[in-house]
C-alpha cells in the first residue's frame, strides 16, 4: 500500500512593486484553497519573496528540488506555472525532475495540466511565450532608458556626491552643502593638490562621505569625482557627452577660476598612491 503523496506549495514574487494580487501571501492562500477541496495535507509552503523567473538558483526553490530529489515532496502546487519559471529551458528542467521524481505538478490556474506529453508540450509553450515577454519587457526598458539618457535625463542609481534625486522628477538636483565640498575639492586639483593630499584634508575637515560619513576620502575616490563629467552638468554617453538639463556644480569657461576637462582618466593616480 502506498503512503500518501506528500504536498508542498510554491509561490513566487519576482518584483517588490507587483500587485498585492500577485504577493506571496495570496498565491499560497489560492494554492491552500485547493489543496483543501482535495483534502490535501500541506507539508510545507516554498517561498522566494524577490527570486528572479530565469534562474532556477532561489533560495526556496533550491530547497524545494533538495526535497523532492530526496523522495519527499510527491505534489507540488503553484498558483501558474510562470511561477516555477519564465525561462524555457529552466521549465524544462524542472519538467524533467518532476518527471523522474514521479512529482504531480498541479497548477491553479490550470486544473488539466499535466506531465502528459501534450501537457510538456504546453508548459513550453508557456515558458516561452514568459520567456519571449521577458525579453520583450527588457527591450521597452532599454529603449525608455536610452531616450531618456538622449534627453539628458538621468536613468537610474545612485545620485553622485553634491547632487541628490529629486523626489518627484528623480532628475538631480544640487545637495547645497555637498555642491560646496565638490567645488572646493575641484579647485584643490586646479591648483595642483595630489589626490592623496585632497583625500587627507578631506578627512581632517571631517566632510562628509557617502551617506554623511566622515573619514571616508580615499585618493580613489578623489580621483573618480574628478573624473565625472555630471559636475559640469554632463552625462557619459560611451564616447560622447549628453546634452545639461540639470544644474552644474562647476563651469568650463576660459575666464573661471576652475577650468577642468571631464573625461576618462583625465585625472590617475600617481606612481605609489592607491586607491
Amino acid at each position: 500500500m502506498h503512503s500518501p503523496a506528500v504536498t508542498a506549495i510554491y509561490a513566487r514574487k519576482s518584483r517588490p512593486n507587483e500587485s498585492e494580487l500577485s504577493s506571496c501571501e495570496v498565491q499560497e492562500a489560492i494554492c491552500r484553497d485547493t489543496a483543501e477541496a482535495f483534502s490535501w495535507e500541506i507539508k510545507e509552503v516554498f517561498v522566494d519573496d524577490g527570486g528572479s523567473s530565469e534562474t532556477l538558483d532561489r533560495p526556496a526553490l533550491s530547497r524545494l528540488i533538495e526535497q523532492i530529489e530526496l523522495g519527499v515532496i510527491r505534489r507540488l502546487i503553484v498558483d501558474r506555472a510562470d511561477r516555477l519559471s519564465r525561462n524555457l529551458q529552466a521549465t524544462a528542467r524542472l519538467m524533467e525532475l518532476f518527471d523522474r521524481y514521479d512529482v504531480d505538478l498541479i497548477v491553479v490556474t490550470d486544473p488539466n495540466f499535466g506531465l502528459s506529453a501534450a501537457s510538456r508540450l504546453s508548459s513550453n509553450i508557456v515558458a516561452a511565450a514568459s520567456e519571449f515577454q521577458l525579453e520583450m519587457t527588457r527591450e521597452r526598458m532599454a529603449d525608455s532608458r536610452a531616450v531618456l539618457k538622449s534627453k539628458g535625463k538621468r536613468v537610474a542609481g545612485p545620485a553622485p556626491f553634491g547632487y541628490r534625486a529629486d523626489p518627484k522628477t528623480k532628475q538631480l538636483v544640487q545637495d547645497i552643502e555637498e555642491a560646496v565640498i565638490v567645488r572646493e575639492i575641484l579647485q584643490l586639483a586646479a591648483d595642483g593638490a595630489t589626490l592623496s593630499s585632497i583625500a587627507a584634508l578631506a578627512n581632517l575637515k571631517r566632510w562628509p562621505g557617502g551617506k554623511g560619513k566622515t573619514g571616508s576620502w580615499i585618493s580613489g575616490r578623489i580621483r573618480d569625482l574628478l573624473n565625472n563629467p555630471v559636475y559640469a552638468g554632463e552625462i557619459r554617453n560611451g564616447d560622447s557627452m549628453l546634452p545639461k538639463v540639470f544644474e552644474q556644480i562647476v563651469y568650463t569657461h576660459d575666464e573661471g577660476k576652475i577650468q577642468m576637462t571631464f573625461h576618462q582618466d583625465a585625472f590617475d593616480l600617481p606612481d605609489g598612491e592607491v586607491g
